[in-house]
């Protein structure tokens, strides 16, 4: 119960901080973004309120992928515990990274096309998807530590 507790507590905790990090989330998105003459705009409060409430969201759920990478592989020791951290949370890392990559190619060329027609280029805010490919790498962590874990902790004298 002590540890159900625990993680319950772990899970508002992340909501919270998740959800007051969200504007420098952005903001450091923003700063890998290279976005050449294309604006950037917000449609309405509603979307950035609920693209900041799923980024939160996605923040909180990371001690529920640990426990589900935990039921799933039965983690032993200290260090595998903290490379599942570590694989959950890099996966989440690199899928934003891979989306702000795509997204610069796509700018570029969208920048090149809109400077040879004279076309001023727009882009909204709730379309980039920053929040939603950070879960998709949470969620790509934890499966590939569940892969991994699993494989390492069965008992070899079965085979």
């Amino acid at each position: 119960m002590k540890k159900a507790l625990l993680y319950f507590a772990a899970i508002i905790v992340l909501f919270i901080i998740g959800f007051m990090l969200y504007n420098s989330f952005i903001n450091l998105s923003f700063l890998f973004l290279n976005k050449g003459e294309i604006r950037i705009f917000s449609n309405s409060i509603s979307g950035r309120f609920s693209s900041r409430l799923f980024f939160a969201i996605s923040i909180s759920i990371i001690p529920l992928f640990y426990l589900w990478v935990h039921y799933f592989s039965n983690l032993k020791d200290l260090r595998q515990k903290i490379i599942t951290y570590l694989l959950i949370i890099g996966g989440g890392i690199l899928s934003w990274q891979c989306r702000i990559i795509v997204l610069n190619y796509r700018l570029s060329k969208s920048s090149e096309i809109s400077a040879q027609l004279g076309v001023n280029n727009s882009i909204s805010l709730e379309h980039l998807d920053f929040d939603s490919y950070l879960f998709i790498g949470y969620a790509i962590g934890t499966i590939l530590s569940i892969l991994v874990f699993r494989n390492r902790n069965t008992p070899t004298d079965n085979l």
